[in-house]
């Protein structure tokens, strides 16, 4: 397919359909592999990183708790 295929028309296309999916289902997996490798070894992660991380979910969470909107 070209680069004039619009995301749409190239899901209606069978094979390219069924690797969109595939490669879903594999990002899906590793991305679960990774925060589970996270969860299990928090104790090991930095003070710094783990409070820089919980910054980062709660404005993603609470938009305006620090009084300005993040924009996403």
């Amino acid at each position: 397919m070209g680069k004039d295929v619009t995301p749409g028309n190239a899901l209606r296309d069978p094979a390219t359909r069924d690797l969109y999916i595939q490669n879903l289902r594999l990002i899906r997996e590793l991305t679960n592999v990774f925060m589970l490798t996270i969860e299990n070894n928090i104790s090991k992660v930095p003070f710094g990183i783990r409070y820089v991380a919980r910054e980062i979910f709660l404005m993603i969470k609470v938009p305006n708790r620090l009084g300005f909107i993040v924009d996403r």
